[in-house]
């Protein structure tokens, strides 16, 4: 909702301010009652423009700030983490000052795609729920009956959501099984005739 808006339902007594939510979902979810105080934030993102310097690295909402839109700013937060890790480690094995810019750099480098992309994408989806321009509106409903439709495109968005179709760090792929050998087959059951 607009600022103005916003400041307006501020002051507004809690059973005035249920019946308003009531009418803007349609009574889709039927009658509301608010269950506490209520909060109220701007709808805002940001990012800084460097992620990193001489023995400092930004994860997380030091480095990227989302409104409560599909957790992307927490799905950020974790790929920040594992790509932070995975370029310590490797500044460690090569035997370099893990504390260096230089050293940091491939964290920045990593990452800057993926919060740019997921900043935008979700500027863009926040200002379109803002919007009243027919046609927006119009692609903005398509979208979400879409995507409350079509099982495989709900599946492949929350995936995207989640992990990255970008390299993921080496944290957050999948790891290969290994094999068992016989033997350790052997002593699992058994373990397992042992304990039942």
């Amino acid at each position: 909702m607009s600022a103005a808006d916003a400041e307006r339902r501020r002051d507004l007594a809690p059973g005035e301010l249920a019946r308003e939510i009531e009418l803007q979902v349609g009574g889709l979810l039927g009658a509301m009652e608010l269950d506490g105080p209520c909060g109220f934030f701007p709808m805002a993102g940001m990012s800084v423009a460097k992620l990193f310097g001489r023995r400092i690295a930004l994860i997380g909402e030091a480095a990227h700030v989302f409104p409560p839109l599909a957790a992307q700013g927490l799905n950020l937060s974790l790929r920040d983490i594992a790509a932070l890790v995975e370029t310590l480690e490797d500044a460690r094995a090569d035997g370099k000052d893990i504390g260096a810019a230089a050293s940091l750099k491939s964290y920045g480098a990593a990452r800057r795609g993926d919060i740019s992309l997921r900043t935008n994408g979700v500027d863009i989806l926040n200002r379109s729920l803002l919007t009243e321009f027919l046609p927006v509106d119009l692609m903005r409903g398509a979208g979400f009956f879409a995507f409350s439709m079509i099982g495989p495109l709900r599946r492949a968005l929350m995936r995207e959501g989640v992990l990255t179709h970008q390299t993921l760090p080496r944290l957050m792929q999948a790891r290969p099984r290994r094999a068992r050998s016989p033997q350790a087959a052997e002593a699992l059951v058994s373990c397992v005739r042992l304990k039942s």
